[in-house]
């Protein structure tokens, strides 16, 4: 209508954006699973149990997601970065351009020798030259996949070969 008529180009690429997000995947590469818990049902007032998605009851995967936003060009900075570093070494699994087209998501191992999730997302930052972005630090976070050609590295048969660090676990 009006309205998204009267919207700066930006703001309406933003909202197309969001519609497009949410035809993708969603998928939470740090948990293998959820306890299941009692949550109060917001209609009808009663108590359901089930594997919902909260961090107290997240069972770890061994992998962590961060997010890079705001990048101006993704596939840039993943040039620069496939220049100076062994993303294997690193343990990282995948990179791709997420689906709002302005960032990128690094999925990679988790190392008890780091620390914590959050630990693990700061060493793999640093490694990177970016800023952790702290929404992440949730376990239970989701992301949205993307399509294929937004993938810059994908190494999926490794990460589901590998073995997880049972001490992080």
């Amino acid at each position: 209508g009006s309205t998204f008529q009267n919207k700066t180009e930006d703001h309406k690429l933003l909202l197309f954006a969001e519609y497009e997000k949410g035809e993708h995947p969603f998928i939470n590469f740090c948990a293998r699973g959820y306890d299941e818990s009692d949550v109060k049902d917001k209609k009808t007032g009663k108590m359901k149990r089930g594997p919902w998605r909260k961090q107290k009851f997240v069972r770890l995967s061994g992998i962590v997601a961060i997010d890079i936003d705001g990048v101006k060009d993704p596939k840039a900075m993943f040039d620069g970065w496939q220049q100076t570093l062994d993303f294997k070494a690193l343990k990282i699994y995948l990179i791709y351009i997420t689906p709002r087209g302005n960032g990128l998501r690094v999925v990679f191992r988790c190392d008890v020798s780091r620390g914590n999730l959050i630990d693990n997302q700061m060493w793999m930052c640093e490694k990177l030259g970016v800023e952790p972005d702290e929404s992440c630090k949730d376990a239970s976070r989701g992301y949205f996949l993307t399509s294929a050609e937004n993938f810059l590295f994908d190494n999926l048969k490794e990460m589901y070969d590998d073995d997880a660090d049972s001490e992080f676990i």
